[in-house]
C-alpha cells in the first residue's frame, strides 16, 4: 500500500497553543486515494484547512476493487471490495505498526468553513475514554435510537453509516479490526453497513460532534458509480432538537393551594420528569409527603417574571416565552433521554397561557387541579396572614382567569381536569385517568407510589 505525505502548513494568525495541544490527538491521519483518480487528491488538498491542527495527512493508495478479485462470499460488488479491503489493510498495518490512534479521510472529505475552531471544540468536551470518533456520517435508526447528548458538543451515536471521516483508538481499533474479519455479513451491506452493527452493541466508547464537521464533496462516487452534490446528512443537534421540540410537555395549571402540587406528585411518582431539582413552600425533597414538586428553574422563572402576589408580569411577553421555552426544551430534552414526558408545575403557569401554547402549540397537554376558589383563597390567606386578603384574592382571581383562557383554547383531548375532592377520596380512579390521558404504561410499583402519595390528612380547609 503506498503512502506519500502531504504537508499542511498552519495558518499564521493559527492559536499555536491549541494547534500545538491537539497536533498529537492521532499517531496518523490516512486520506484514501485510488491511482487513477489523481484528481481527486489534487481536490482534497486544496480543501484541507489552512490551520489544520493536526499532524500532516499521509496518501493512501485505495485496493482497486476492478482489479482485486473479491472471493465468492462477498456479494456487494467491486467497489465496494476495494473500500473495505483498503479500510481493513489500513486498520492491520496501524496495529502491526503499534499504532494507539488513526484518523482515516477519503478523498471526497469536504471540511465544514470553521473546521479547526470546531473541531478542537470538540475534542476539548470529548470524554478520555473515546475510542472511535465520527466526525462526519449519516446517523440511522434515528427515530427509535436517536443519539445521546453526551455534553453541549459530545453526542454518543447508535449507528453510523459513512466511512469518510472516522478515527480509532487502542482496544476499540482492536474490537473493530476483528470485527471486519468476520463473515457474517449481512446481505447488500458494505463496510460503513458493517460497522453500524458494531457501534449497535453498544459495548464501545463511540462518539461524534453535535453537528457533523466534515462532508462529502461534489463529484462522483467511485463507489456508487453516480454522481452527488455535497452532502451533509442530519446531524445530531439538528435530530436531538426535533425530537424533543415535537415531544409533548405537560403543564400542571393550579392555583395557589388548589391541589396542583399533589397533582405534581402523583406524575413524578407515575414516572413524568417534573425536574431535577424541586423547591417550594411545601418542601424541595421529593420523597417527603410534603414536597411540592416546584422545579427550581421554573420557580424561579415564573417569580422573576410575575413575583406572588402580583398579577402583572415585569417581564415583556417575549422575554416570558424565550426564557420559557429555553426550560420547556431542556426538560423535554432530558424527559427524551429517559424515554418519558416532561412536565411542570408552578401556580403562575396560569398566567402564561399564550407562551405556553406558542412553545408547544398541539404538544402541549393541560392536567389542571380544580377546587374551589374560595377554598384556595381561604388556605393561602392562612399561609401568609401578613399580605392582605384582598391582594390575595385578587391575585388567585386572575390565575383563575387566565387558565380558563387557555383551557378555552385547547381541544378537549388537550385536557384532563382533575377535581381536588375527587383525587382525595378515589384515588386509583384518577390515577387511572391520568395514565390513559397521557399514554404511558407505568410500572405497578410507580403505580402505587403514585396512590400512596395521595394523602387527604395533609387538606388543612375542607368544603
Amino acid at each position: 500500500m503506498k503512502t506519500s505525505p502531504r504537508c499542511c502548513p498552519a495558518s499564521e494568525n493559527s492559536d499555536l497553543e491549541s494547534s500545538e495541544r491537539f497536533k498529537l490527538t492521532f499517531d496518523a491521519i490516512y486520506c484514501i486515494n485510488l491511482d487513477r483518480r489523481q484528481d481527486r487528491w489534487q481536490q482534497f488538498q486544496k480543501r484541507i484547512p489552512s490551520d489544520w491542527p493536526f499532524r500532516e495527512i499521509e496518501r493512501v493508495s485505495a485496493v482497486e476493487g476492478k482489479q482485486v478479485p473479491a472471493p465468492d462470499w462477498w456479494k456487494q460488488g467491486n467497489g465496494a471490495w476495494g473500500c473495505y479491503r483498503t479500510h481493513l489493510q489500513l486498520i492491520e498495518n496501524a496495529l502491526n505498526q503499534g499504532l494507539n490512534s488513526i484518523l482515516l479521510l477519503e478523498d471526497d472529505a469536504e471540511f465544514c468553513p470553521d473546521y479547526t475552531q470546531e473541531v478542537i471544540r470538540f475534542l476539548e468536551g470529548l470524554p478520555e475514554d473515546w475510542g472511535m470518533l465520527y466526525l462526519g456520517g449519516q446517523h440511522l435508526h434515528v427515530n427509535a435510537y436517536p443519539p445521546q447528548r453526551i455534553n453541549e458538543k459530545v453526542f454518543r451515536p447508535y449507528n453510523v453509516n459513512r466511512t469518510h471521516a472516522f478515527a480509532l483508538r487502542g482496544q476499540t481499533m482492536k474490537k473493530v479490526y476483528q470485527h471486519l474479519c468476520r463473515r457474517d455479513w449481512q446481505n447488500g451491506h458494505h463496510i460503513d453497513h458493517h460497522l453500524g452493527r458494531f457501534h449497535q452493541r453498544r459495548e464501545d466508547p463511540i462518539y461524534c460532534p453535535d453537528r457533523w464537521l466534515v462532508g462529502q464533496a461534489e463529484g462522483r462516487s467511485n463507489i456508487a458509480g453516480k454522481s452527488f452534490q455535497l452532502r451533509y446528512w442530519k446531524d445530531a443537534q439538528e435530530i436531538d432538537k426535533i425530537r424533543h421540540e415535537e415531544a409533548p410537555f405537560v403543564a400542571v395549571l393550579g392555583l395557589h393551594s388548589s391541589g396542583s402540587s399533589c397533582l405534581a406528585g402523583v406524575l413524578h411518582h407515575l414516572g413524568i420528569h417534573m425536574g431535577n431539582e424541586f423547591s417550594g413552600y411545601y418542601g424541595k425533597n421529593p420523597e417527603s409527603q410534603r414536597c411540592g414538586f416546584e422545579a427550581v428553574g421554573l420557580s424561579s422563572l415564573c417569580e422573576q417574571a410575575i413575583p406572588f402576589p402580583e398579577t402583572k408580569s415585569k417581564w415583556l411577553p417575549e422575554r416570558i416565552e424565550n426564557q420559557l421555552r429555553l426550560w420547556i426544551n431542556e426538560k423535554r430534552r432530558e424527559a427524551c433521554e429517559k424515554n418519558t414526558i416532561a412536565g411542570g408545575k408552578y401556580p403562575q403557569l396560569c398566567l402564561m397561557g399564550n407562551a405556553l401554547h406558542s412553545i408547544c402549540q398541539d404538544n402541549l397537554k393541560l392536567i389542571v387541579s380544580n377546587r374551589p376558589i374560595e377554598q384556595s383563597i381561604e388556605s393561602l390567606c392562612r399561609r401568609f396572614p401578613e399580605i392582605a386578603s384582598k391582594t390575595i384574592d385578587a391575585h388567585q382571581k386572575a390565575l383563575e382567569a387566565d387558565k380558563q383562557s387557555l383551557i378555552g383554547r385547547l381541544p378537549q383531548s388537550a385536557v384532563l381536569i382533575v377535581e381536588y375532592e375527587e383525587l382525595l377520596s378515589s384515588r386509583q380512579k384518577q390515577i387511572d385517568r391520568i395514565i390513559k390521558f397521557l399514554g404511558i404504561n407505568p410500572a405497578e410499583i410507580q403505580i402505587e407510589k403514585a396512590r400512596s402519595w395521595i394523602d387527604p390528612k395533609l387538606q388543612h380547609v375542607k368544603s
